[in-house]
């Protein structure tokens, strides 16, 4: 193709040598005939040009950026680590089928208690030092949780348990926790309003037993508006190896938030809710055939209502059920709590009581100064009688995570042979979440 080229071109120059000698039309004829062949050359050059350039890739593999293969290079170890506050460290497989998260909480308290008709109370306490793991396994859905407290009198175990939840309408959780009764129990230590809780809770709490349960949510885009759970327990506490007796505890509960899901079970409204969040929850317990023993049911501890009968006159069946609401918006705060109870013995005649707890806080400076408000009650139909009022300040540094909080709070007595006593006590509790 080149070589015609060069033909063409040497035609047109020999043309033009021996134009002198030729009239000028022969001369302007030939020229033209020349141009014509050489623009058919090129063209078809051009095409050739192109057909070789569509038949050769783009890259050859030899020829890829070195950046690529780098690109594609495993990195180490399939797995990856990180750290948040509040959250601890976490580390998970790339593939997500693996996930535990490490964390701690810490709570230093400063106590002075002014004790009537005796001497008054100064002391440092260790309130709690908990370690947690948790996290998933095998699959997201597949969930864990182990807790331990090693503040006096620990060491303790405190949770230890698998939630396989496959469908937010429906999962299953067993091992030891947390009954899903009162709303102020199942909000952590580490999200409480005042420096703990109020005596109504305390009071009336089922705590942590071990059992089984079926728990789940329903209705909204979510299907977080609703949440459910009910279960069956030994009833007879933390950590112990086996039932006293024949009799279990059975549970149930239910969560209603019509306005969206929020965090109910955290207490003061840190986040300064921009839309106001409402729940209300309902709680129910059974516990036949409970044996009286020194680390038994929980309603038959020091005060409570089982302490008032002989162990001889059990077994007995303890029925208990509370209601509580919640309510969030810019950094207001409002939970109220209702709790009842009765304790039939085999002999003799049942005894039941009630108590409330109110509170009621707001952020001063939003998500960092609160002031908060608390009245609690207890009455145990002549046998017991206590009351609790008292306010607190808290200031958030890293919302629940790092947080500065002090109460003052007079517990009143009503004997049922005496006259009321009044202890005033004032605490103060540093915490942190790392």
């Amino acid at each position: 193709m080149r070589a015609g080229v060069i033909a063409i071109l040497a035609t047109m120059l020999l043309a033009t040598a021996a134009g002198a000698k030729m009239p000028v039309d022969e001369r302007i004829r030939q020229l033209e005939e020349a141009l014509k062949a050489a623009q058919d050359e090129i063209k078809e050059l051009r095409e050739e040009v192109r057909e070789q350039k569509e038949a050769k890739p783009a890259v050859a593999p030899a020829e890829k950026p070195v950046e690529d293969a780098k690109a594609k290079k495993p990195s180490g170890l399939p797995v990856k680590a990180s750290y948040g506050i509040g959250k601890g460290i976490t580390v998970e497989t790339e593939d997500n089928r693996f996930k535990v998260s490490l964390y701690n909480r810490f709570q230093g308290r400063y106590t002075y208690t002014n004790v009537p008709d005796g001497e008054d109370q100064s002391s440092f306490r260790v309130r709690r030092m908990k370690t947690v793991f948790e996290g998933h396994a095998f699959d997201p859905s597949l969930t864990f949780k182990f807790q331990a407290n090693w503040a006096d009198p620990g060491p303790e175990l405190e949770d230890a348990y698998l939630n396989y939840r496959p469908l937010p309408y429906v999962g299953v959780q067993g091992g030891q926790y947390k009954v899903t009764f009162d709303r102020q129990q199942l909000t952590s230590s580490g999200a409480q309003q005042f420096v703990d809780r109020s005596i109504a809770s305390d009071y009336f709490t089922l705590a942590r037993d071990q059992g089984a349960m079926l728990v789940g949510s329903w209705f909204g885009e979510r299907h977080d508006l609703l949440e459910w759970s009910g279960g069956v327990y030994n009833g007879n506490g933390i950590n112990q190896s086996l039932n006293d007796d024949t009799g279990m505890l059975w549970n149930g509960r239910l969560l209603f938030m019509p306005l969206g899901k929020f965090d109910y079970y955290v207490e003061s409204d840190v986040l300064d809710t921009p839309e106001p969040r409402f729940g209300v929850g309902v709680a129910g317990a059974y516990n036949d055939e409970a044996v009286d023993t020194d680390d038994g049911a929980r309603i038959f501890q020091s005060n409570r209502l089982g302490s008032f009968f002989e162990p001889d006159q059990g077994p007995f069946d303890n029925g208990q059920a509370t209601a509580d609401a919640h309510f969030k918006w810019r950094g207001l705060s409002a939970v109220g709590d209702f709790f009842w109870a009765e304790v039939d013995p085999s002999t003799g005649a049942s005894l039941s009581g009630h108590g409330y707890n109110f509170q009621t806080g707001y952020f001063i400076l939003p998500k960092k100064l609160e002031a908060a408000f608390r009245v609690s009650g207890i009455d145990v139909h002549d046998e017991f009688d206590q009351r609790e009022i008292g306010g607190a300040l808290g200031y958030f540094f890293l919302a629940h995570n790092l947080k500065i909080q002090a109460d003052v709070r007079d517990i009143r007595n009503d004997p049922v042979d005496s006259s009321p006593e009044h202890t005033l006590e004032f605490r103060a509790q540093v915490q942190a979440i790392f």
